[in-house]
C-alpha cells in the first residue's frame, strides 16, 4: 500500500479467536485510543471464513482503515503478515485477536518513538481481568514467563500479545513464518536479536488480555506452540536454533523409542555381555532405559499423559483445594501438555530408513535424529560445535558400497576414546577390537572390511562405559559417552601410527 503521510502507526488486527464480540475489541483500537485518529490507522485482517464477524467489524472502522481479505492464511500469524503488507506507515503495531487496548496504548508509543529516535522493537504491558479462575491463573503464568525472560543472561522475546516494531525492520526481516502458528513470534524474536536489534519496553503501553475460560481451551495453544517448534527445529539450522531454544531430547532421540529402533540398540547390548561377560553388571544398567520402549513404544506413555492432563484439568476448574495446591497443578499439567505434544510428534513420525552416505565428513551439527540416535544438546568446544552421546548411540551413516572406516573425532575431550569403548556393534554382532584403532588427536577410527561394511549398512551401535559428572560433584545429571565434533566416512585406510583398542 503507498505510504499514508500523515499516519506513523499500523495496528494490525488478526479477526480470530477472539474471545467475544470482534467489534467490541476492534472498537478499542479505533474508538478508544486518546491518540488523534489520524495518526494512525487499523487494518483488520480476516480469512473470508467468518462473514458476520467481517459485517460485524466494518461499522467500527474509520475512513482510512481497512478490512483486509487473506484467503489461504494459515492462522493468526499468517493474518498478521497480511495486515503487515497492507500497512503502509512506520511502525507496525501486532494484537491478538483477544487483546484490548489500553486507551492511551497508541500514545504510549508515539511518545516512546519521539524519545527514542533509534527505536527498533517494543512489548506493551499485559494485563487481565480476574473475573474467573484461569484468568487469574493466566496472570501469574504470564508474569512469570516475562520475569524469566528479563533475568539476566535471558535474550529478549516479542510479547506476541502486543507489541510495535518498525516497519522496514519487520519486512527486512522477511516478517513472520506462518508454518510454525505461534511459535513464530518467539522464532522472529531469536532472528532479531542475533542481528542485534533491541526489544525494549514501550512505558506507558498497554493491552488487556482477555484469557481461555477452560484449562482444555489454555492447553491447545500451548500444544499448537510446540507443534510450531518441532516443525521449526526439524528444519532451521541446529547450531542456531539450540543457541536460543535449547535441546529437545524427545525430537533428538525420538526413534530411540521405536519399538524396532529400541530393540536393536538392546540386542547390541546384550551382544556385547555375551562377548564382554566380565561387563555384564555394567552392560545391564545401559539396558534398563531400553527395555520399556523396546516392549511397548510410545504409545502407551501418549494414553498415560492424556489421562494425567484430562485429570489434571478437572481438578484445576472444579476440586476445591489450596491456593498453591492449584498453581502446581497448573504448572504440572502445563508440562505435561508439553511432552505430550512431543511425544504424539515422535509417534507419528516413521523413521527413515538408513539412507547411504556418500564418502565424506559429517560435522555433528549435520547430523539431525535419522543419522545419530542418543545424543546431547550441542556444546563449543575451542569454537567447535560437538554433542556428547548417550552411552548407547546408533550412528546410521554406511555408505552403499564397498569397504571403509569411520572416523569419530572426539578431539580427545573424555581423553582416550578407546579407553571409554565397551564394544561396536554391527546387526547383532560385536566387531572384533584389532579393528578399532585410534590416534593422537582424539579419534577413533572404525575399520569396516567386507563382510563388516555390508552388516554396518543399517548402522553401528556404539557402547561406552557411562561417564556420570554427577559422580565427581557436578549438578549435570546426565550419563555421557562419546564427545562427537564430525564423523567421516572414508575409504580403508589403517595408517601406522593409529593404536590399537585393548581387549
Amino acid at each position: 500500500m503507498p505510504k499514508n503521510s500523515d499516519a506513523q502507526i499500523t495496528v494490525v488486527y488478526p479477526i480470530i479467536d477472539v474471545r467475544g464480540r470482534a467489534a467490541d475489541h476492534v472498537r478499542t483500537w479505533t474508538h478508544g485510543q486518546t491518540l488523534a485518529r489520524e495518526r494512525y490507522r487499523v487494518v483488520a485482517a480476516f480469512d473470508s471464513m467468518a462473514p458476520s464477524q467481517e459485517r460485524e467489524v466494518a461499522p467500527v472502522l474509520g475512513p482510512r482503515d481497512e478490512l483486509c481479505r487473506a484467503p489461504g492464511a494459515l492462522n493468526m500469524i499468517g493474518l498478521w503478515n497480511a495486515g503487515a503488507a497492507r500497512a503502509g506507515t512506520p511502525w507496525l503495531v501486532f494484537a491478538e485477536g483477544h487483546s484490548l487496548a489500553d486507551s492511551g496504548c497508541l500514545e504510549a508509543v508515539t511518545r516512546w518513538v519521539a524519545a527514542s529516535p533509534t527505536a527498533e522493537a517494543g512489548n506493551f504491558v499485559i494485563h487481565h481481568n480476574d473475573r474467573h479462575l484461569l484468568a487469574r491463573l493466566s496472570q501469574r503464568w504470564f508474569d512469570l514467563i516475562h520475569a524469566r525472560w528479563r533475568a539476566p543472561g535471558e535474550w529478549p522475546r516479542l510479547h506476541g500479545s502486543g507489541f510495535a516494531i518498525r516497519a522496514d525492520i519487520f519486512e527486512a526481516m522477511g516478517g513472520f513464518e506462518p508454518e510454525y502458528g505461534l511459535f513464530a513470534v518467539h522464532l522472529l524474536s531469536a532472528q532479531l536479536h542475533a542481528r542485534g536489534i533491541r526489544i525494549e519496553a514501550v512505558p506507558g503501553a498497554a493491552i488487556v488480555h482477555v484469557d481461555d475460560e477452560r484449562m482444555r481451551d489454555h492447553h491447545a495453544d500451548t500444544s499448537a506452540f510446540v507443534r510450531g517448534e518441532i516443525e521449526a527445529r526439524s528444519r532451521i539450522e541446529p547450531v542456531f536454533f539450540e543457541r536460543y531454544f535449547g535441546h529437545a531430547p524427545v525430537w533428538a532421540n525420538h526413534l530411540r523409542d521405536k519399538p524396532g529402533v529400541a530393540r536393536r540398540m538392546a540386542r547390541a547390548v546384550v551382544a556385547a555381555a555375551v562377548a564382554y561377560p566380565k561387563r555384564t553388571a555394567e552392560l545391564a544398567a545401559l539396558f534398563r532405559p531400553l527395555a520399556m520402549a523396546m516392549v511397548v513404544g510410545v504409545a502407551p506413555r501418549v494414553a498415560l499423559h492424556r489421562l494425567a492432563v484430562a485429570l489434571d484439568e478437572v481438578a484445576v476448574e472444579r476440586v476445591p483445594m489450596p491456593a498453591g495446591w492449584r498453581w502446581a497443578r497448573f504448572l504440572r499439567a502445563h508440562s505435561r501438555v508439553v511432552h505430550l505434544t512431543q511425544l504424539k510428534w515422535a509417534r507419528r513420525r516413521a523413521a527413515l530408513p538408513a539412507l547411504p552416505r556418500d564418502l565424506d565428513r559429517w560435522p555433528i551439527e549435520r547430523l539431525g535424529p535419522d543419522a545419530i540416535i542418543g545424543v546431547h544438546g550441542l556444546e563449543d568446544h575451542r569454537g567447535r560445535p560437538f554433542r556428547w552421546t548417550e552411552p548407547v548411540v546408533l550412528v546410521r551413516l554406511a555408505p552403499s558400497e564397498g569397504d571403509y572406516e569411520l572416523r569419530i573425532e572426539t578431539a580427545g575431550i573424555r581423553g582416550d576414546p578407546l579407553a571409554a569403548i565397551i564394544a561396536v556393534v554391527a546387526d547383532r554382532r560385536v566387531l572384533p577390537r584389532e579393528l578399532l584403532t585410534g590416534d593422537d588427536e582424539g579419534t577413533l577410527v572404525v575399520r569396516l572390511p567386507a563382510p563388516w561394511s555390508v552388516a554396518a549398512r543399517s548402522g553401528l551401535v556404539l557402547i561406552c562405559s557411562s561417564l556420570v559428572p554427577a559422580r565427581a560433584g557436578s549438578r549435570d545429571p546426565r550419563h555421557l559417552g562419546l564427545p562427537i565434533l564430525s564423523i567421516t566416512n572414508a575409504p580403508l585406510y589403517t595408517p601406522a601410527q593409529t593404536r590399537m583398542a585393548a581387549a
